[in-house]
This record gives C-alpha cells, sequence and structure tokens, in this order.
C-alpha cells in the first residue's frame, strides 16, 4: 500500500520517478515521519484498544445478541 501511494502520489509529485521498490529504511523512515512507531507487541493478543469505551460497549452488544443464538 505505502508503494503503490509512493509510486502514484509522492513520487511524481516531487518530480521523481516511480521505482519498483525501496529500502525497508527508507519506508521506516517514511512511515515514522507520518507518525507510526514501532514497538514489540507483548500483552498477547489485546493491542488496539480492547478497553476503550466504545469497544466495551460493542462487546458487550454483540455477546448480547450471540447469546440469542444459543
Amino acid at each position: 500500500m505505502l508503494m503503490i501511494q509512493m509510486n502514484e502520489i509522492i513520487l511524481p509529485g516531487l518530480g521523481f520517478a516511480p521505482s519498483p521498490t525501496i529500502h525497508i529504511n527508507t519506508a521506516r523512515n517514511y512511515l515514522k515521519e507520518l507518525g507510526y512507531t514501532y514497538a514489540k507487541v507483548k500483552k498477547g493478543i489485546y493491542i488496539d484498544g480492547h478497553e476503550r469505551k466504545d469497544v466495551v460497549v460493542y462487546r458487550k452488544i454483540f455477546l448480547e445478541q450471540m447469546s440469542e443464538f444459543e
């Protein structure tokens, strides 16, 4: 996805020719500039805000609906 954006939007916009590949360090630098961070996930499967209020509410509704099928 990043490569598509690079070749179709970013590089032509800067006046550069598209490239079939970019170096992994270049991709990491771009992602860092976009606000992404690298970290090892140490908490198992719950990594994306599973305790957020909206997620908890959604899960409660989902489980109530699923219990109707039991």
